[in-house]
């Protein structure tokens, strides 16, 4: 009988025993220098540099400042490229750089280790981002009337995260410009997320960690929870589908925490995502199917023939109510 030798757990502390945050970084997205900006060739950037591999805390971490699903640490960078969990993202760096770990065989696959001379990495600061907000403009407010969202709607605390309109902010102490339409949100009272909607080269800025749920205060009880992937989204969402609506803060396979899976879990019948429609926001949809989520993407027909990706698109073209009517062909409301 053949004896098949059977793969033992595997933790994080033993990767990182044997390889670095920077050899991983260097495998899978190629030579760096940290602290510049690149342009991001996984999502097909070929137009701005904004992917940055940075060090905070002593060690690296990555943001993508023209799309935020790219941020987080280099163990999330791997679970973004590949679209996987946690535990198969360690198996993937455990194979790729041959460290044996998970087969037992360590010591065979010792002298076959890649690795790179790491850098000295100095210490950064935390990100402190220091707002001063203002009444809305007229222009801010005609912007979101678009979306059928009102000043009223614009006040709401939507369980855990507040919309302000920015008269001043600072990046660690910095004072940066400020744009007629430049928002804020503000997450559990004290992380930010600035936010230019016309500004395709740096449209957001933020300092909170990227598997903050918020609304989740609102799924309590609820038959059918809503996850959004932003905060225009849950307005939205709140408004015209159902209070049950959380947010996430963008839509890769670290943005909901298993806790946060386990609390929507249990206060809830069914729990649907809404991310966009396009490539990536149909395979996380995918991705957190295998987690008890069902999904909802704007029908295909709207995003190839018209570009609406998402619920706040629909509704600038076509008002709540058809989003709803569109909605209900799936998720009972």
């Amino acid at each position: 009988m053949k004896l098949v030798k059977k793969n033992k757990e595997i933790r994080r502390e033993e990767i990182f025993s044997k390889i670095s945050s920077y050899d991983v970084y260097r495998y899978y997205f190629g030579e760096f220098t940290i602290n510049r900006k690149y342009l991001n060739h996984l999502r097909g950037d070929k137009k701005q540099p904004s992917f940055c591999i940075h060090n905070r805390y002593e060690d690296l971490t990555h943001i993508d400042f023209g799309d935020d699903y790219w941020r987080g640490d280099c163990v999330n960078f791997v679970m973004q490229l590949h679209r996987c969990d946690y535990l198969t993202a360690l198996l993937t760096i455990d194979k790729d750089f041959n460290l044996g770990i998970a087969d037992n065989s360590v010591d065979i696959h010792a002298e076959k280790i890649i690795t790179w001379k790491k850098p000295i990495i100095a210490q950064r600061k935390e990100v402190i981002i220091q707002a001063i907000t203002q009444k809305f403009t007229k222009i801010q407010l005609d912007w979101w009337n678009a979306y059928e969202l009102s000043e009223d709607d614009l006040k709401k605390d939507y369980g855990g995260v507040t919309i302000h309109s920015i008269k001043t902010y600072y990046l660690n102490k910095d004072k940066m410009p400020v744009e007629d339409l430049t928002f804020g949100y503000l997450f559990e009272g004290k992380y930010w997320k600035i936010y230019k909607p016309v500004n395709k080269e740096a449209k957001w800025m933020t300092n909170c960690p990227i598997n903050v749920c918020y609304g989740l205060s609102n799924v309590s009880n609820c038959n059918v929870a809503l996850g959004l992937k932003s905060v225009k989204d849950l307005a939205v969402s709140y408004k015209f589908l159902s209070s049950c609506s959380f947010g996430v803060q963008n839509e890769s396979s670290v943005a909901i925490s298993d806790e946060s899976i386990n609390y929507i879990t249990e206060n809830s019948k069914e729990r649907y995502l809404i991310f966009d429609a396009d490539k990536k926001g149909v395979e996380s949809s995918m991705f957190y199917n295998s987690k008890g989520f069902g999904y909802w993407n704007v029908p295909k027909r709207y995003y190839t023939q018209y570009g609406i990706k998402d619920p706040s698109d629909f509704v600038y073209r076509y008002g709540g109510e058809r989003l709803r009517k569109e909605v209900s062909k799936k998720i009972q409301l």
